[in-house]
């Protein structure tokens, strides 16, 4: 995985939240290298296209949610300390 490819996707995510909620309210996107592959209902659908359309480690899915504080959506095992 390229965490640094990742942080830049999720900061674009970020920076353009606003304008991502007004497209696709509370739907899960699935983003890779700042463009969004597909938006679904279900972060499980998210996950089966996203797999479909590339390797894991090459996208994140994340909620679009109106507040800022989305919730980020890990494609593999995490483990926090």
């Amino acid at each position: 995985m390229d965490k640094e490819k990742r942080d830049i996707d999720y900061k674009w995510f970020l920076d353009n939240q606003a304008e991502l909620f007004k497209k696709y309210p509370d739907k899960f996107l699935i983003i890779s290298e700042c463009n969004i592959l597909g938006a679904f209902d279900t972060f499980e659908n998210a996950m089966k296209e996203a797999l479909k359309q590339k390797k894991a480690g090459e996208f994140l899915i994340q909620q679009c949610v109106k507040d800022s504080s989305p919730i980020q959506y890990y494609n593999r095992a995490v483990f926090f300390k």
